[in-house]
């Protein structure tokens, strides 16, 4: 299980803003979400069901959820 906590204070806060702006990538704001909720300590599944996503695409795209997150460009 991923530990709750993992994301610096800025980190989340870029994550956050990327959630709230209005991007034509929807992409990107679901996976900003996705690691957000990880950062709150919630399971896998429990993201999964929230995203209406298999489980398995949240536990086995983890690592590429969080380098395709743009937390050091601008938000």
């Amino acid at each position: 299980m991923i530990r709750a906590g993992f994301l610096s204070p800025s980190e989340r806060r870029k994550l956050e803003a990327c959630v709230r702006s209005h991007r034509a990538d929807h992409g990107v704001a679901r996976r900003a979400n996705a690691i957000l909720l990880l950062d709150d300590g919630k399971s896998c599944q429990a993201i999964a069901e929230f995203l209406y996503l298999d489980d398995d695409t949240i536990r086995g795209g983890i690592v590429k959820l969080l380098t395709t997150i743009p937390i050091a460009r601008k938000a």
